[in-house]
């Protein structure tokens, strides 16, 4: 079976975005005027960790502070990743020599040196 041409793809990715935004409309009318039964509760955690993550991301009220700027965080995770932009650690890209601060930040850039391209818009097929 031979793909559709290019312009039949652009065309099929806009009706299946137009026909789940009005399915996604009408079920969430539904919803609330009690034709539907009310959304499943979201699944338990798998983990006490993942639990006390959630809850402390979620559900905090405590707000923590960096040293070194005035930004505030919800969670000590965030503040610690934040904290990391204000380090003097530099990773410079062995290809055009820019300079990072997080490893992963530096492994995301090397994506931009290869024709890798893992992502696609559904809707233009497009990969940059």
């Amino acid at each position: 079976m031979r793909p559709p041409p290019d312009g039949t793809r652009v065309i099929q990715g806009q009706i299946l975005a137009k026909l789940y935004m009005l399915l996604e409309e009408k079920v969430s009318q539904n919803f609330l005027s009690g034709l539907l039964p009310s959304p499943p509760p979201p699944p338990p955690c798998i983990s006490i960790y993942n639990l006390k993550k959630h809850v402390t991301i979620a559900h905090s009220d405590e707000e923590w502070l960096c040293d070194s700027c005035p930004k505030k965080f919800t969670n000590t995770l965030s503040l610690r990743r934040h904290r990391a932009t204000h380090a003097e650690k530099r990773l410079p890209c062995h290809i055009c020599a820019k300079v990072f601060r997080s490893s992963s930040n530096l492994r995301q850039h090397m994506l931009a040196h290869s024709d890798r391209r893992p992502f696609v818009c559904h809707t233009c097929q497009s990969g940059s």
